[in-house]
């Protein structure tokens, strides 16, 4: 960061710079306040700031990524898996018992669903219906038939469990991410707040002790040419996507407005930075 090694850099001159100025002021008795520390603390907090905001970023990124892989191992669990089997299965007590029978048995109505919620809401009826004891098998429709709610039951209730299993994890993730996601928007203000004031206080420092064009020069600039960049790479990326619109009537969406106050907040916690400290220092 540019600000905490502009202070890591300066700190003695400054500190020489504020001393010079103000320490012929100090009363008989009073101590010689340190001026290097008291802006090393500042930037500390900058530092703090930082890091659990990076903790955050990373923590939702994952947990998202988790969700995504769970969801997509969920879906292909039921497709190629639990959904052939269920209709197998339903399809032989079907055979065994005839249609009304079987249904009577395993509680199944409708075509077998092919989404896991719904097929885990159907399964979770029917495996408790097949394992139930007091639940007396019907008449077999034909003499030759064969029926075996152990093997079904076998068949099914792993597979169903597994389902289970990916689906609480789910619905964890479904509410862990907006817990985190909230964290990290107070960890974003927080960081803002404690640039602003690192900022602030440097700033200050710098100028008492007659440094100002040597903060200038290592703050400023910088994001400026950051900011220059910036603005060139949303140019190219307006023109590319200006050039693969195939249709005349298609239009691109207008780029968000952004508050002096409120710094947006662009998907990579990196730009989101930059961008923030440029706004402090424009």
């Amino acid at each position: 960061m540019e600000l905490v090694s502009s202070v890591q850099s300066y700190r003695d001159k400054f500190a020489t710079g504020l001393a010079k100025r103000y320490l012929p002021n100090l009363l008989p008795g009073e101590t010689a306040p340190d001026y290097g520390l008291a802006i090393e603390l500042a930037v500390r907090d900058v530092r703090v700031a930082v890091d659990r905001l990076s903790e955050l970023d990373d923590q939702v990124a994952y947990a998202r990524t988790d969700q995504v892989s769970r969801s997509k191992e969920r879906l292909k669990l039921v497709r190629e898996e639990l959904y052939p089997r269920t209709v197998a299965v339903r399809g032989e007590i079907d055979l065994a018992l005839g249609r009304d029978q079987g249904m009577g048995l395993h509680g199944m109505r409708g075509r077998t669903r092919r989404s896991p919620p719904a097929l885990q809401r159907q399964l979770k009826y029917a495996l408790a219906r097949l394992a139930d004891p007091e639940r007396k098998t019907p008449a077999l429709k034909h003499r030759q038939a064969f029926v075996d709610r152990d093997r079904w039951l076998q068949q099914l209730q792993p597979l169903y469990l597994e389902l289970e299993t990916l689906s609480r994890a789910i619905e964890r993730g479904r509410a862990e991410v907006p817990a985190l996601t909230s964290e990290k928007n107070a960890a974003m203000a927080a960081y803002d707040l404690s640039y602003r004031d690192a900022l602030a206080l440097v700033k200050a420092a710098f100028t008492a002790a007659g440094l100002t064009g040597t903060l200038i020069t290592n703050l400023k600039p910088y994001y400026q040419r950051r900011r220059m960049a910036a603005q060139a790479r949303r140019k190219r990326q307006a023109r590319a996507a200006a050039s693969a619109v195939t249709e005349p009537a298609a239009k691109t969406a207008a780029p968000a407005t952004q508050d002096k106050d409120r710094v947006a907040v662009p998907v990579s916690i990196a730009e989101w930075l930059e961008d923030n400290r440029r706004l402090v220092n424009a």
